[in-house]
């Protein structure tokens, strides 16, 4: 693992000024356009006003020098931390763009205990995809995510998770 020191990173609000201000509470997908062929998939998480308060970057391709291919990060506002919005943002980033690259990741101090906290919390129950296989576990969480949004599309046929 590379250590990133937390004062290399940039700011919430230097990030949060690339997305949409407004949009749907809960998780939604959008794309960040680079160039016609480079992107960056982003997932954003919005509270129930709509305010962006977790982002979610997930890189397809390599952007050098400062992301590989498969790498991703995760930004979450300061004042709401430690809520379980980066779970929410990992795991469905887990069923959308799969594990991540291999390799020697790069980590803030906080995003080690990220992890550390992902591995206490999840470590050996149904959301640790090692107990059960990758593809397992994906297809069974993929079911499920395709019943919540049944779920809430009964209650409101006009919400779009």
């Amino acid at each position: 693992m590379t250590h990133v020191p937390a004062e290399r990173m940039f700011s919430w609000d230097s990030q949060v000024a690339q997305y949409p201000r407004t949009g749907p509470p809960g998780i939604s997908y959008f794309r960040g356009n680079l160039t016609d062929e480079t992107y960056v998939d982003c997932l954003l998480y919005r509270d129930e006003t709509g305010k962006l308060v977790g982002i979610f970057n997930h890189y397809p391709t390599d952007l050098p020098p400062y992301e590989r291919q498969g790498d991703r990060n995760i930004w979450i506002h300061p004042g709401r931390r430690r809520q379980g919005i980066g779970t929410a943002l990992w795991l469905e980033a887990l069923i959308r763009f799969g594990t991540g690259a291999d390799g020697d990741p790069k980590m803030t101090d906080a995003g080690l205990q990220f992890i550390k906290g992902l591995e206490d919390k999840f470590g050996g129950t149904d959301l640790d995809w090692r107990m059960e296989g990758w593809e397992t576990w994906l297809e069974r969480r993929i079911k499920e995510r395709e019943e919540e949004i049944d779920v809430l599309e009964r209650r409101d046929p006009k919400s779009n998770p």
